[in-house]
């Protein structure tokens, strides 16, 4: 029989935690941050409508939904604009319809933007497909920078620009965990004036948005930490990203440039910078999330397939869909 129990996601507890590194060690594409338990109860305590749907088929636990409550019994993507993936928490090989998660949960319907989706569970959800580019470190930056130069000229002007700023500026320096907050603040700022002369919505100013931030860089362990990196050019911050990381996955969230160095490509250049200190670092992989800039598709290895669309509890509904 399946039952299904809404808990809020800061209440998350060890022994479901337990079960979820269990789940996720049995899906190797869920090895991303976004899917850390971690950062569930980080939303938790951001978002009061952040919540986990644990479901089990009798008395076996075989997952679970993260999501966030919205009203008249929709649900959404746990962390809203910062969850650039999203997905269930499913043990392979367990039943698991989502219409019927949903009726006993008592939820109407579940939208999604960047689902990844392991067992293939959403295909009686309305949804189309995309892909979302990861840089592929595996094998180390030299084998990586030898297999893009193959398809792309822009890996290598990032790499020049690179040289051509440590001889005009100073010496490049990365600093993949800063501990410095006001490198922060001035990315975010440097973001939030972006997005004016852009004449665009920044979401990065919803309020939450900088305690999820500042409680992911609280986290330091194997398994998740926040990573806020800078580069610097002798003693001139040049661009940042504020990111998580996963056991060998970092995932930049917000990227953001002094405007004074642009004609450098500052933001790419913190992407190489880093890449080729991944090795040192234990990551062997960059998600950049889903978007169509140009330099995604030059510096991607591959993609990650990713979904956006509803799943609805009402079978008829779902057809539509």
């Amino acid at each position: 029989m399946l039952k299904t129990q809404i808990i809020a996601a800061k209440l998350l507890t060890q022994t479901q935690e337990c079960a979820w590194r269990e789940i996720l060690s049995e899906q190797p594409i869920l090895n991303g941050p976004h899917f850390s338990p971690e950062l569930v109860r980080i939303f938790g305590r951001a978002r009061p409508g952040a919540a986990v749907c644990v479901v089990k088929h009798g008395t076996e636990l075989i997952g679970f939904l993260p999501l966030h409550r919205e009203k008249r019994s929709q649900a959404t993507a746990i962390g809203g604009h910062l969850s650039d993936f999203q997905g269930a928490i499913i043990r392979p090989g367990a039943e698991w319809d989502f219409a019927k998660i949903l009726r006993c949960a008592n939820l109407k319907q579940l939208t999604f933007r960047d689902w990844v989706d392991p067992s293939e569970s959403l295909s009686n959800g309305g949804n189309t497909q995309h892909g979302s580019p990861f840089l592929d470190l595996s094998g180390g930056f030299e084998a990586y920078r030898i297999e893009r130069r193959q398809h792309t000229r822009e890996l290598q002007e990032g790499l020049r620009k690179s040289r051509k700023l440590g001889r005009d500026i100073g010496e490049l320096r990365l600093e993949p965990y800063c501990e410095d907050r006001t490198v922060l603040t001035q990315l975010l700022t440097w973001k939030a004036e972006q997005m004016q002369a852009a004449k665009k919505w920044n979401a990065l100013a919803i309020p939450w948005t900088r305690s999820v931030f500042d409680a992911a860089l609280e986290e330091r362990s194997d398994d998740f930490a926040g990573m806020l990196t800078a580069l610097w050019a002798g003693d001139e911050l040049v661009a940042g990203t504020m990111g998580i990381r996963s056991k060998n996955v970092v995932h930049g969230w917000v990227t953001a440039y002094s405007p004074k160095f642009g004609k450098y490509s500052p933001g790419l250049m913190l992407i190489l910078e880093l890449a080729q200190q991944c090795e040192s670092l234990g990551i062997t992989r960059i998600d950049m999330g889903r978007g169509d800039e140009s330099f995604k598709t030059s510096f991607a290895s591959g993609v990650i397939d990713v979904h956006e669309g509803c799943i609805d509890s009402t079978p008829m509904k779902a057809w539509i869909h």
